[in-house]
């Protein structure tokens, strides 16, 4: 009987070994190469865009104005021949969208758009080092507002637009430049106007090259360089809620009230979820970011979703605020206050709260606050409005374009990977992802934590170098695939 036993044990230890050292994550099979992209005249594309880049982060569009970055981006492409068109809502002439289309004799239904958008946040010239509106040449950079975020990657989009026209090469598919207004606000000028007022736009297209990636050096993996190509936004669901009680003077207070009521609340929400959830794309996020990675991390990451593993790399992801957001549910706690002209030894009537919600694909705005409002009943809290929401959205990792992407940005920096990466913020692609397109985000450059961290902050700039490598990554992509 021992030995039965024995031999059991030995057989299950035998298959729970191959169970942890199975390779059982899927990476990534980038398209092959064109046969042009080595000849293309990158450097020759690079110059000749410089300055129109510097023109641009010249123009103060923030959050408007977008006008006169169109008015100058149109008088580029007419003179290539190409027709434009600049389409506004109704009473706001300046905060316009430009399209222009390159059409062949007989286009199929695969079209690709080139998206971006002309407004930019602010910028505090006191932080800076340099004019944020200047668009100087410094140490091989161009510096100003809006070179990563994204008149940079407009005009590498806008110099592959132009190329494709220039060298008569015979499209499949229809090919859009598209320059939207007011991405940084609430879309309600820009995408969200073009899907309601002018959907035809998009008959014939398939696919949308935007924002809400980046590749990084260095950053996370010692070393490494990794394209995240953004296939997908999580939800949004902002809630401002309120809870009453007694009254009374700090000195003596009830056994229950309004502050107290709201912050069992907010403990309970904070706390309703526990643990990690990885999707099959976030699956081959981590593989990818495996390949990148040195053993021993190599070995976990490549295994995300083996129970054993997941264990052990649980831990590592929660104390990761970045992958945390990629994970979970997150529940952000937005502002918690009473009556604000009242004193410290007053107990206010009433106490106010905002939750900042994000939600992973597979979750809905209605799902997740039918929960939210189980937990406020019990407390006695009420929702009193709904700030907004936004369904979790995404685009298949499988697809042909986004393989594509793939494929050219790694052959254009040998050694370097691709993941494809869900963003906890949101972009143009939620809008157009709505119409039935397959939208993915990607500003093809290389950047070190330092130059991440400089998009909506202080002393923003996009080197030249990678300026020639954004154009260069675009236009592979676009022949390889059209």
């Amino acid at each position: 009987m021992l030995k039965k036993i024995l031999l059991a044990l030995a057989g299950f230890l035998l298959v729970l070994l191959v169970y942890i050292f199975l390779d059982t994550g899927r990476g990534l099979d980038p398209a092959g190469s064109t046969q042009t992209a080595a000849t293309l005249p990158y450097q020759a594309l690079r110059e000749e865009a410089t300055p129109i880049l510097q023109e641009l982060l010249r123009i103060r569009s923030i959050r408007g104005n977008e006008r006169a970055v169109a008015e100058k981006l149109r008088s580029i492409i007419e003179r290539e021949g190409i027709p434009v068109r600049l389409l506004h809502k109704k009473g706001h002439p300046d905060r316009v969208n430009l399209v222009a289309e390159l059409i062949p004799e007989q286009p199929g239904e695969e079209g690709i758009i080139l998206s971006s958008h002309l407004d930019v946040v602010e910028a505090d010239a006191s932080e800076w080092t340099v004019d944020p509106f200047s668009g100087i040449i410094q140490d091989g950079k161009i510096w100003g507002r809006g070179a990563l975020d994204m008149k940079g990657h407009t005009v590498m989009e806008l110099m592959a637009f132009l190329h494709l026209k220039r060298s008569g090469v015979k499209l499949k598919n229809k090919v859009m430049f598209l320059a939207v207004a007011d991405e940084e606000t609430l879309f309600e000028y820009g995408s969200k106007f073009l899907a309601l007022e002018h959907k035809d736009l998009f008959q014939g297209y398939r696919y949308v090259l935007n924002e809400g990636g980046l590749g990084t050096l260095d950053v996370a993996v010692k070393n490494s360089k990794i394209f995240n190509i953004q296939f997908g936004e999580k939800g949004l669901l902002w809630l401002k809620l309120e809870s009453e009680g007694e009254s009374s003077h700090g000195a003596r207070p009830p056994q229950d009230y309004a502050v107290k009521k709201m912050i069992r609340f907010l403990t309970d929400v904070a706390d309703m979820e526990k643990g990690i959830t990885i999707t099959k794309e976030t699956e081959r996020f981590f593989y990818q970011m495996g390949t990148a990675s040195p053993f021993p991390n190599s070995f976990f990451l490549k295994r995300a979703t083996n129970p054993l593993v997941g264990q052990i790399l649980g831990g590592i992801i929660l104390s990761n605020r970045y992958l945390t957001a990629m994970t979970t549910n997150t529940r952000s706690i937005a502002a918690l206050y009473t009556n604000e002209d009242q004193g410290p030894n007053v107990i206010g009537n009433k106490a106010y709260a905002m939750l900042d919600i994000r939600l992973l694909p597979g979750e809905t705005p209605d799902s997740y606050r039918s929960k939210i409002e189980e937990i406020a009943a019990r407390h006695e809290v009420k929702i009193t409005q709904e700030i907004s929401r936004i369904t979790p959205n995404s685009s298949p990792i499988d697809s042909p374009f986004f393989q594509a992407l793939a494929g050219a940005a790694t052959r254009a920096v040998p050694g370097s990977v691709a993941t494809p990466l869900l963003t906890p913020g949101n972009t143009d692609n939620t809008v157009f992802r709505q119409l039935g397109l397959d939208c993915y985000g990607l500003t093809p450059v290389l950047l070190t934590e330092t130059e991440l961290g400089s998009t909506h902050s202080k002393n923003e700039y996009l080197s030249l170098e990678n300026l020639e490598l954004g154009i260069r990554i675009i236009l592979d992509a676009m022949l390889s695939l059209n």
